[in-house]
């Protein structure tokens, strides 16, 4: 058996028909460029300063180099590529939709950054690893549900996803990573799986439209400016299980009216609800005796201390 070429040779053509298992490339002048079966990896020129505007890839493909910049991204047969490199579609202003198959593992950083007409995306139970800003700008994308199985989603990844409106993040990630949903100015609700063990530094910072909130268990820590100017923001819920609440985690929540806190939070640091004019109602899952045990930092958090405290809250 032959050794399959890293890059086999790629033919221009026009009206070619392909066999099945080739792929091509589609230019905007009509033109078409065959990607030969054992090809396995696109190389992040294979534009040659034309305009393509579709691309299908040959099972035999691995890896997707850096800017390939296509409208329409399609894929043949059992197509099962394990990555898609980082940038590989970066500002791909006229996707608007796309597949990822079963059997890709990771996306690379800002795979799909800066496409701004991308309204559905389905992502393979096989995916384990998003990498940074991997979606930000992405401002018609309405919707989006991890598979589960994700295990690390680095930051940015939904920054400034504008129409983004619903979220729902698995159990199986490790972690809200930071300013991973910032700026989503349209996002209403989100579904935080049990698993999930800490929401990171502004992961839902700017998120206007979010109004309420319920945090599981396994999330041992709402970090700094988590929910920053969350302004529409009234409701919140925490499981027992959460242990701290960082600085300015919910500052300028100014329409928070009622929280409910475990007795297994231990500390509220300072600054944690600054701004929260509206806050009337503290849910506090212990007694009186176990409030006395609750450290809370003076500083910027006058709101949380004059609300109406109610014990043994469920």
């Amino acid at each position: 058996m032959s050794e399959i070429a890293e890059t086999a040779e790629i033919k221009e053509t026009k009206n070619n028909r392909n066999t099945p298992k080739e792929g091509k490339i589609v230019y905007a002048d009509g033109s078409e460029r065959i990607i030969e079966y054992g090809t396995v990896k696109i190389p992040a020129d294979f534009a040659k300063n034309k305009n393509p505007v579709s691309v299908t890839l040959p099972e035999s493909v691995a890896v997707i180099e850096g800017n390939t910049r296509v409208i329409e991204a399609s894929y043949i047969n059992n197509y099962t590529p394990q990555e898609i490199i980082s940038g590989a579609f970066t500002g791909c202003k006229s996707l608007d939709n796309i597949t990822i198959p079963e059997g890709v593992v990771e996306i690379g950083d800002g795979a799909f950054k800066d496409c701004s007409l991308l309204k559905e995306l389905k992502l393979p139970e096989s995916l384990v690893k998003i990498g940074r800003q991997t979606f930000c700008d992405c401002n018609s994308l309405e919707s989006i549900t991890l598979p589960e199985g994700v295990v690390e989603i680095a930051s940015e990844t939904f920054k400034d996803c504008n129409m983004l409106g619903s979220a729902d993040v698995p159990g199986s990630v490790e972690y809200i990573s930071n300013s991973m949903f910032k700026n989503c100015i349209s996002l209403k609700t989100v579904a935080i799986g049990e698993g999930v063990t800490s929401i990171n530094n502004y992961a839902f910072s700017g998120c206007i439209s979010l109004k309420s909130v319920n945090i599981p268990g396994s999330v041992k820590l709402i970090a700094i400016y988590a929910f920053e100017n969350c302004k529409t923001l009234k409701t919140v819920r925490i499981a027992n299980g959460t242990e701290a609440i960082g600085a300015s985690a919910f500052i300028n929540c100014s329409s928070l009216e009622s929280i409910y806190i475990p007795a297994s939070v231990k500390v509220i640091k300072a600054n944690a609800f600054s701004g929260c004019r509206s806050l009337k109602e503290i849910h506090y899952g212990g007694s009186a005796i176990a409030r006395m045990f609750l450290k809370v930092e003076a500083e910027g958090n006058e709101a949380f201390k004059k609300a109406k405290m109610h014990y043994n809250s469920k």
